[in-house]
């Protein structure tokens, strides 16, 4: 899958992004698939995603993150990059790490995924979407 850990992240103090949380089961994600079907069904959703598939709507039918339904997005703010925190940001130590690590690393229009991971990802995969 699209790893973007080798970029450097960009300077920007506030980032949007969207995302598609394909959960893994666990003690948290109950509703998740398996490791490996998770795997799958992330990389199938991002090569659809990159033959131009409707990010949104693929996010609305599959993802497990409550706030996708909406076209939910996330503002962080990181306040190591400077600036003031926006109305509504939140700060990116109080969120997932996948988020920051992957979405700080993205141009606005780009996608980039986060790998399972117990630690830095620990809900599934993350095919996220940055916005601004």
């Amino acid at each position: 899958m699209m790893q973007v850990s080798s970029r450097t992240e960009r300077s920007a103090p506030v980032i949007e992004v969207q995302h598609i949380l394909v959960a893994v089961k666990s003690q948290r994600m109950q509703d998740g698939l398996s490791q490996q079907a998770a795997k799958a069904l992330a990389a199938d959703l991002l090569a659809r995603i990159k033959d131009d598939g409707d990010f949104i709507a693929l996010m609305k039918e599959h993802s497990k993150d409550p706030g996708s339904k909406n076209g939910g997005s996330y503002t962080m703010h990181d306040p190591k990059k400077g600036g003031e925190a926006p109305p509504g940001a939140q700060p990116r130590s109080g969120m997932v790490a996948a988020f920051g690590d992957v979405g700080w690393r993205l141009d606005v229009g780009d996608y980039g995924v986060s790998n399972y991971n117990q630690t830095s990802s620990p809900f599934g995969y993350h095919i996220i979407k940055r916005v601004r």
